[in-house]
């Protein structure tokens, strides 16, 4: 008789083929319950299937033959799992316990009552340090505002003080609701996904694309949670290291996030908000004649004035909409 197969495990690489090995010995060492592992390659490490194949003969191995980014990826992996659960998992993680055990328990706890989306855990630094990518809003355009120099100067005037009763280590230990579920680490029901067609925006390269999928999944009636009975180790940005231009590419993702996620008449009072930030600071800067500062601000504006028509020129606001993911350096034709 065949074990129902519980959790498939999907490991996107990009040339990190020595973390997806400490990742999946980790999975293999801590795991009781029955689970598949299929890492999906991006890169063009010529020794990463030779390597899976010898150390992990069962683990299931898939070249995309190409760059295809961090959702597409991930998307081919949901479409070949078998699991009734699916954990996403960075190559840069790996566990100390049977989280996945941990979290598939908690995950059909909750899904007796309601209609859980995405799941996430505690994310720790190797050192110990809290990672904080499990948040409990959005990001909001009124970082344009923020950014503001007037705004900036008023904060310090006024010396507004909130008071923050809510510990973050403290928060990272209970169970609860959240908005965003980090990438790193995100489990989920398969079937209830893929019948919504719930799957991540491929016009997500690398970057933004959890927090846009966690909007999309909370906006389809789900609930998104945090599981603070468990947590796993990241390399914060090790998966991601090898790509180049990273700071450009989170510009751009988020650029592509905040035009995907708010309506149109909010979006554009957030591109006018800020092109009155660059005006005034280009203004500030000059008077103090700070020129290096002000290249660096005009390398800014001029990405920003690139990519918003980029992205206004060939992406929609529903996902999918382009037949390639928003890259930095690469235009679409």
């Amino acid at each position: 008789m065949t074990t129902k197969m519980e959790v498939s495990v999907i490991i996107v690489n990009y040339n990190t083929t020595d973390l997806v090995l400490q990742c999946i010995a980790s999975l293999k060492k801590n795991v009781q319950l029955s689970f598949e592992i299929l890492v999906i390659d991006n890169g063009t490490e010529a020794e990463a299937k030779r390597m899976l194949h010898a150390m992990h003969p069962e683990v299931q191995y898939h070249a995309m033959g190409y760059n295809a980014g961090f959702a597409r990826a991930n998307n081919v992996g949901i479409t070949l799992a078998q699991g009734a659960y699916v954990l996403l998992l960075n190559s840069d993680t790996w566990l100390e316990e049977d989280s996945l055990s941990k979290m598939l328990e908690f995950y059909r706890e909750k899904e007796m009552a309601n209609r859980i989306g995405l799941l996430g855990c505690r994310l720790m630094d190797p050192d110990g340090t809290l990672l904080v990518g499990t948040h409990a809003n959005f990001p909001s355009w009124k970082k344009a505002l923020h950014a503001n120099p007037f705004w900036i100067v008023l904060q310090r005037v006024i010396r507004r003080k909130r008071n923050n009763t809510m510990n973050i280590n403290q928060v990272h230990h209970t169970n609860h609701p959240v908005s965003v579920v980090s990438g790193a680490c995100v489990f989920f029901r398969r079937d209830s996904f893929v019948q919504q067609q719930l799957f991540l925006d491929e016009d997500f390269f690398l970057y933004s694309e959890d927090t846009e999928w966690s909007f999309r999944v909370l906006r389809a009636g789900f609930t998104n949670y945090f599981c603070g009975e468990t947590q796993i180790r990241h390399i914060n940005g090790a998966s991601s290291a090898v790509h180049s231009n990273r700071d450009k590419q989170l510009y751009v993702s988020e650029l592509l996030y905040f035009y995907k996620t708010l309506t149109p008449w909010v979006f554009q009072v957030y591109v006018g908000m800020l092109r009155f930030n660059f005006q005034l600071n280009h203004f500030l800067l000059r008077r103090k004649g700070m020129g290096e500062e002000r290249q660096k601000l005009r390398e800014e504006q001029a990405l920003f004035s690139l990519y918003l028509r980029e992205i206004r020129r060939h992406y929609k606001r529903t996902p999918n909409s382009s037949k390639h993911p928003l890259i930095y350096g690469k235009k679409d034709s």
